[in-house]
């Protein structure tokens, strides 16, 4: 069986600014109870995601083995309690017509895991499409939102402004809320 490795593109990579800009090697975030989180970046770490496509029936063994690249960067907590964690993976999806790739930017903030896809970067028609969001002196457009994937009950989401990545997280539970000092 033939492996095909899937890279992320450098117009992929470029989507946010966690993996091309060295001032986001320090990321800060003041939340809405006075306090400051410093994130410095400690690792930037590649893996590969093995994908195995089915022809016809599963257990039939596999038709294709792809393995697609992860870049993860870790960053270590300088200031304040919290894990601050970026992962830029690529996944394919197969169909009869073509390959589909997914771009999809996972921000671990604590103790939530917010996955933000960028097929939805710039898509105005996107339900959780917010448009033009200011926080302090920094205006951000296009800016979207999702909730947070360990979050069940639906009350913690994350902003993601494109091309610059997320610029806050609101915690309803908890009644906090944090935003990007930049």
């Amino acid at each position: 069986m033939a492996i095909t490795y899937k890279y992320l593109t450098a117009s992929s990579l470029e989507r946010t600014k966690y993996f091309t800009d060295p001032s986001f090697d320090t990321i800060k975030f003041k939340s809405s109870k006075g306090d400051t989180l410093i994130f410095v970046k400690k690792s930037t770490d590649t893996t590969w995601y093995d994908d195995f496509h089915y022809y016809g029936v599963p257990g039939c063994g596999p038709h294709l083995d792809e393995k697609n690249q992860e870049i993860t960067n870790t960053y270590e907590t300088i200031k304040g309690e919290g894990v601050f964690k970026v992962k830029h993976s690529l996944r394919t999806r197969l169909d009869r017509v073509s390959n589909v790739h997914d771009f999809i930017i996972d921000i671990q903030f604590s103790n939530n895991h917010l996955y933000f896809y960028d097929g939805l970067f710039n898509l105005i028609t996107y339900n959780k499409f917010l448009g033009i969001i200011s926080l302090a002196d920094t205006t951000f457009s296009k800016v979207f939102y999702t909730y947070a994937y360990s979050d069940p009950e639906l009350k913690i989401i994350g902003l993601m402004a494109p091309d610059f990545g997320m610029i806050s997280v609101i915690d309803s539970l908890n009644s906090t809320s944090y935003e990007i000092i930049y």
